[in-house]
């Protein structure tokens, strides 16, 4: 079993994994209660996997660079491969990852992947730098999934909870193909509030997640049933959003991502994905999110 990392302060302590350098415990010591999801997998069993060098699903799996067809699974390979320790201080873990002769397999690219988390107060920071080492240009989304006991203690039923966007009301999400996950084309859905506080509800997630695009979400929160919050999640910088939960779990994701799924029908090159960023020779990509535990 991979090793876990642990820090602590105040009134936080969290703990990475080796394996995919995943955040899988935020314990709010103040409350008494674990605020990320215990990877139960009656449910779903992760916490929090880092998405990289693709979010979301591949048309028929499959990408094309250069006149090649490689074939990746959902999500892309971070979340399932060993990262190396890199440094662990008082309130910092940092992990990497290199490319491999497996991931070379899948994906045509080399790199340097660095996932730092760090604590502050009553903030855990999540913090990506993706160096490309190709000699040439490099391709690749990445993004965050981690998904939060709600509720986090107690027989509280899950839609007595809300959702609060820093007060905003009106955004559009995507239509999903639910046969693969992907986009279908210019479908899109409108989710609104008029108070600006939008409730949780039993059939929510039942056409798979709410993914949205062009930066609509900058911030997002959790509400107890009294409206206080429990968490807040800080995101501003990423193109897309993605909210998420197999229906009928303790759990919901918030999800920041750079890159989305593929749309459905896409049989382009990689670098006409949707949302694919590009990286060139010996250049880096840095952006971080961060959870408010209140």
């Amino acid at each position: 079993m991979a090793e876990l990392r642990k820090i602590s302060n105040d009134r936080l302590c969290i703990a990475v994994s080796d394996h995919g350098a995943e955040l899988s415990s935020i314990y709010d010591k103040e409350n008494n209660y674990e605020v990320l999801w215990t990877a139960d997998s009656k449910y779903w069993g992760r916490h929090a996997p880092v998405l990289f060098p693709i979010v979301g699903g591949l048309y028929h799996k499959e990408l094309c660079y250069k006149g090649k067809t490689y074939t990746m699974g959902q999500h892309g390979f971070a979340r399932n491969n060993e990262f190396v320790l890199v440094r662990q201080t008082e309130n910092e873990i940092v992990h990497e990852f290199h490319q491999t002769d497996a991931t070379k397999a899948v994906y045509p690219f080399d790199f340097t992947l660095t996932i730092t988390h760090t604590i502050k107060d009553n903030d855990v920071i999540i913090t990506w730098d993706v160096k490309n080492d190709t000699d040439g240009p490099m391709y690749f989304s990445i993004g965050g999934h981690p998904a939060f006991n709600v509720p986090p203690t107690g027989d509280t039923p899950q839609t007595d909870f809300y959702l609060y966007f820093g007060g905003k009301k009106q955004f559009e999400y995507i239509g999903l193909d639910m046969s693969d996950g992907t986009a279908v084309p210019d479908t899109v859905f409108p989710y609104t509030s008029p108070d600006g506080i939008f409730p949780i509800t039993e059939h929510m997630f039942d056409k798979d997640a709410l993914v949205f695009e062009d930066g609509q979400i900058e911030e997002v929160s959790f509400l107890f049933p009294d409206r206080t919050p429990y968490l807040t999640m800080h995101c501003k910088g990423f193109p897309y959003f993605g909210i998420w939960q197999k229906p009928g779990a303790p759990f919901i994701c918030l999800e920041p991502w750079c890159g989305r799924t593929d749309d459905s029908g896409f049989t382009g090159e990689l670098p006409k994905k949707a949302g694919i960023c590009k990286l060139e020779k010996g250049k880096s990509f840095h952006i971080q999110y961060s959870i408010t535990i209140h």
